[in-house]
């Protein structure tokens, strides 16, 4: 008798030991640990980068008052660096940024002399910005900016070099006008984004006086630049 009850207690263990070693590899073949939550990215702070890309530019001589004018165009690569500053507010990120690029936009036409030929060459561009940016995710930001574009503009009138055309005339002025545009930028990596940005330069309007541009005239020239470049950020 006690032989049989002894058994029936083995038999018993043995069935409750394999009830719960089923139990617990159950367990843990369905209940598999949670993934990490996803990064939470925050915009706010300092940052600083590099960019690169390419320009065009028009360029408009109006020689006063004759009435006349002549325009030309160039496209060249452009590269520099930014620095700014965002501050987060839930789903809108507010920021200052400054940024100063290199260029070698130059061009020339016929003036309205055609004895004399009307260029430019841009050297440089800069600009100082607010941006407003809404998160369609946590990591993309979709932003507009705008502030003061600035540049430097050179100007020359030519002659074929023989008489009567002997006069050549130059002009150079650092440019201030406004700079608008928009962008998207992605944050890639805890410190990192990358960025695509548009930028239009109204760069506005300056006059020469007579004996610059033209002996007998005064020459109002006017330059516009649009930009579109490629850029990375290190984020604070």
């Amino acid at each position: 008798m006690m032989r049989k009850l002894l058994g029936a207690v083995s038999l018993s263990a043995g069935m409750l030991a394999a009830w719960f070693g089923s139990a617990s590899a159950a367990d843990m073949k369905f209940k598999a640990p949670p993934p990490p939550p996803a990064p939470v990215y925050n915009w706010t702070g300092f940052y600083i980068g590099a960019h690169a890309g390419g320009d065009s530019d028009n360029d408009n001589f109006n020689f006063v008052p004759a009435g006349t004018s002549t325009s030309n165009s160039a496209n060249s690569f452009i590269g520099g660096g930014q620095v700014g500053y965002n501050f987060q507010v839930s789903s809108w990120v507010l920021g200052v940024e400054g940024d100063g690029s290199w260029t070698n936009l130059a061009s020339g036409a016929p003036c309205p002399n055609p004895f004399f030929t009307c260029s430019h060459s841009i050297g440089w561009l800069a600009s100082l910005r607010g941006r407003l940016g809404y998160l369609a995710t946590g990591q993309a930001l979709f932003y507009v900016t705008g502030g003061a574009g600035f540049s430097d503009v050179n100007h020359t009138a030519s002659p074929p070099g023989v008489a009567p055309f002997v006069f050549t005339g130059t002009y150079s002025n650092t440019q201030v006008g406004y700079a608008v545009g928009g962008g998207l930028e992605y944050a890639i990596a805890q410190h990192w984004s990358v960025r695509v940005e548009d930028l239009y330069y109204g760069l506005g309007s300056s006059t020469a006086a007579p004996g610059t541009l033209s002996a007998a005239n005064s020459t109002k020239v006017t330059n516009n630049v649009n930009t579109l470049d490629f850029g990375v950020n290190y984020h604070f």
